[in-house]
C-alpha cells in the first residue's frame, strides 16, 4: 500500500476495496495532490497492529529542511503571536511549525518522568508568518498555548491536495495495557 502511494502520479486516487487491511507501520503521505479512498468507513478497515512510539496511522508529512530551525529567544503566552528568533526570520507566507518540550505545568499534574521522556515535545502547532524583520516574526493567529524561552520554530512545507476518505482506522495492539506505565509502549 506505501508503494501504490509513493507512485501513484499527482492527481491520482489510490483506491482501497472493501476488506481489512492490516498494518505494520504508518502510512505516509509525503507529496502533494493524492487521494486515499476507501469503499466506505463501514466496508473499508485500516488496522494498525504497529507498537511503540508511532504518531499515526496515516500521516501527512511535511518536509522541513534540516538547520533551519531557530529557538525563541523569550517566553511567549498562549495569546502571542510576536516571536522574537535566534536567527533572521522566516519571510512573510512562510508556514511554520512550533515545538516545546513537555514540563511539569505542560503536563498538568502527570508529572511522570517516564511521560516526558517517552513524548519529549507534546506542545506542536501550526502557524503562517504575516511579517517579519530581522529576528522578529509576526503570526497569523495566537499559538494556542504557552511556549517557553528555547522552544523551536522551522518552516515548514505543507502539503497540499492530499484526501482521506471512506474507510475507518481502528487501532489492534492486543492486550490491555499495564494501567501503571503512562508511555506510549504500544
Amino acid at each position: 500500500l506505501q508503494a501504490l502511494i509513493d507512485a501513484a502520479p499527482a492527481g491520482a486516487v489510490v483506491r482501497l476495496s472493501a476488506g481489512e487491511f492490516r498494518l505494520a507501520k504508518p502510512l505516509v503521505i509525503r507529496r502533494d495532490h493524492v487521494t486515499l479512498a476507501g469503499a466506505g468507513p463501514e466496508r473499508t478497515r485500516l488496522v494498525a497492529s504497529f507498537a511503540g512510539r508511532d504518531s499515526a496511522v496515516v500521516e501527512v508529512v511535511g518536509a522541513v529542511t534540516p538547520g533551519q530551525c531557530y529557538r525563541l529567544r523569550g517566553a511567549v503566552g498562549a495569546d502571542g503571536t510576536r516571536l522574537e528568533l535566534d536567527g533572521m526570520a522566516p519571510l512573510p507566507g512562510a508556514s511554520v511549525m512550533l515545538t516545546a518540550a513537555n514540563d511539569d505545568a505542560f503536563l498538568d499534574g502527570l508529572g511522570a518522568i517516564t511521560w516526558r521522556q517517552a513524548q519529549p515535545e507534546l506542545r506542536r502547532t501550526l502557524g503562517m508568518v504575516t511579517a517579519s524583520a530581522g529576528s522578529v516574526v509576526e503570526l497569523a493567529d495566537p499559538v494556542g498555548f504557552a511556549l517557553p524561552a528555547g522552544a523551536r520554530l522551522c518552516p515548514r512545507e505543507l502539503r497540499r491536495g492530499v484526501a482521506l476518505r471512506g474507510f475507518s482506522v481502528v487501532y489492534d495492539i492486543g492486550g490491555a495495557p499495564d494501567p501503571a506505565d503512562y508511555t506510549n509502549a504500544r
